[in-house]
This record gives structure tokens, sequence and C-alpha cells, in this order.
């Protein structure tokens, strides 16, 4: 990692580890870190995803741009612009604009497709994270047919950028055996790859995911994935965290700050702990009628029993929040 790069990321670390702080010393409910779902709808239909089924009503420019106000306000600090795919709105510029003007951390996750189209709204950002399953012919049996080589254009146009990118792979029935390929692809595009599972269910769980792992296939993809990234592999999981995504999806206890310091936002302005699991939220999305400070008084009182965690970015996330060693010096390491 550059030096530059090391002290922006010690910077940004402390940067919200002292508004946690903060905020428990004044008992204030505030989401310092935000997952913002800004539209479910999608140009690409994952094997393993249904989000484009899920679309429905979307914040306005102006109502988005107010929440992202108030939210930073009351002191959040690090905000993920997701979806679906996020680019697909004509106004993520702005929003990321108005993000970056008030000093937050904006990270973007994509498919890539139409990053080099809008590369001038996203030269602020400090990391553009972009999909990447596999090799040429299994990124397009599971992202469609077109779609690896506009990844690597999006990778290539925020290097040109200077715009700090990174590649997420989702580990489905395609590319298990591909990802000694991938690493190899993701090295000569200059960028560490996070590896998560696909989940068993999609559509809200009311239909079995069709490319979803055996699970003794996922555990020795996992394994091998471990002693890859003990021989320095460019894995921007940390151990601990690929450990614990090893043994998904049994039950398994984690740190979990879903509500108290990270909360997600779905399209329509609702707020809740965890978006990845709504039905282990007690309270579910809260009424956008409601002044913002009591809907985040009720988010944090949402008890959050999932106990088994898959997304592969929240792991770390809550390792790092909770203060494990490997997983603060994985960060340190990786520059992410």
């Amino acid at each position: 990692m550059k030096p530059l790069r090391r002290l922006q990321t010690v910077s940004d670390g402390w940067t919200v580890l002292a508004s946690i702080a903060k905020a428990n010393l004044r008992g204030v409910c505030v989401p310092l870190i935000a997952s913002w779902n800004v539209t479910f709808r999608c140009n690409c239909r994952c094997a393993y995803c249904a989000s484009a089924s899920l679309a429905g009503e979307e914040l306005d420019t102006t109502a988005a741009l107010t929440l992202l106000d108030d939210l930073t306000a009351l002191g959040m600090r690090w905000v993920t612009f997701s979806g679906g795919e996020p680019l697909l709105r004509q106004d993520l510029g702005r929003l990321i604009g108005r993000a970056k003007g008030k000093g937050l951390y904006v990270r973007l996750s994509t498919n890539g497709i139409l990053v080099p189209s809008r590369l001038d709204e996203l030269r602020g950002l400090d990391m553009v994270s972009i999909s990447l399953d596999g090799p040429e012919g299994v990124h397009d049996a599971v992202r469609g047919r077109g779609t690896f080589a506009k990844a690597l254009n999006a990778f290539d146009a925020c290097r040109g950028a200077g715009i700090a990118a990174s590649a997420v792979c989702t580990l489905n029935q395609h590319n298990i055996n591909s990802v000694d390929e991938l690493l190899g692809i993701a090295g000569r595009a200059g960028v560490s790859i996070m590896f998560q599972p696909a989940t068993t269910w999609i559509n809200l769980g009311r239909q079995p995911n069709p490319v979803a792992l055996q699970v003794q296939q996922y555990r020795r993809v996992m394994e091998h994935l471990i002693e890859l990234k003990g021989h320095g592999a460019a894995i921007t999981n940390s151990v601990k965290g690929l450990r614990y995504l090893a043994r998904w999806p049994e039950a398994s206890a984690i740190a979990c700050f879903a509500g108290r310091v990270i909360c997600s936002i779905q399209p329509d302005g609702g707020i809740v702990a965890c978006a990845l699991f709504e039905d282990a939220c007690q309270g579910g999305t809260q009424q956008r009628e409601a002044p913002l400070a009591e809907r985040l008084a009720a988010v944090r009182r949402q008890k959050v029993h999932c106990n088994r965690c898959w997304c592969a970015p929240l792991v770390e996330l809550n390792y790092v929040l909770s203060l494990s060693p490997g997983a603060i010096m994985n960060v340190l390491r990786i520059g992410r």
C-alpha cells in the first residue's frame, strides 16, 4: 500500500472509531455507517440474485438529498451506495457530490457496466467495489454476455481516473473451480478481491437459489482461500473473516453492530438495522412520516438475531468495530 493511502486508511478508521466513542458517551442514536440501496433496479439478471424483482418506490432526488443531509447532521460518517445497480439512478452523482461535500467516506458497490460512462461523477469516491465472478465464460454465465469485458473496462477506467477500486466475488456453482484464475485476473487488474457465498435462498426467501453451493463444496473452497490468504494472495477478507464465513450457513456467533452503529436504507427511504435479513429485525422498515430521530431510535431498538451473517463486508466491518487486531491489521495491509 502506498504511504499516503495507508495514512488515509488510518485516518478514516480513527474518524469512525472516534464518532462511535462520542455517540456512546452521549447515548445518542447515530447511524455512523449506512449501506444505502438507492434502487433495486438492475441492468443484470445474475443467477444468484433477485434484486430486480423487488423494484418499487424510490425516493426522488430532493428527498434523497434531504435524508442524506439529515443523517449527516446526526453524525453519519460513512455511506455505501448500493442496489440493485446504483448507477441506474441518474442523480447518483449528485448524491455522491453532496456526501463528499459533507466530508463523508463514500463507497460505491456496482457491477461496473456504467462506470466508464459516469466516470466524472465518480472521481470523488473513496472506493468503488466491482463484482467479478470469474473468468470470462464463468462471469458471463452468471451475469450475462459481455459483462466480464465491461467489468474489466470499469477497473481500467477507475485506475485511469485515480479512483481506488476493489473486486467482490460471490461463490456459486459456476465459479467454484475458478478462484485461482480469478485471483490472477484481479491481480492483473491491480485490485484485491473479497469472497462471499451465494445465499441458499433468493427473492426474500421465497425460492431456492439455483446456483448455491453444497455445504461441502463451499467448505472446501473456503479452506483453499484461507490457505491462499496465508501465502499472501490479494484477498480482501481477513483470515478471521474467512474462517467465520467458512462455517456458513451454520449459526455462528459474531458481535453484530447492526442498528447500533450500522444501518441500512432502502430505496423508498425506509431504515432498518440490516437489510440482509429483514425478517430477523423486530420492527421492520420504519415509517418515513415519523421524525428521523424517532425512526433511528426504533432502528437502534431492533433485535437482530440471524446469527449467520454471509455478507463479507459486514463480517469484516463487525470484526473491525469489535477491535479485532487481525481484522484491523488486514485493513491496513490491504488498504481498503
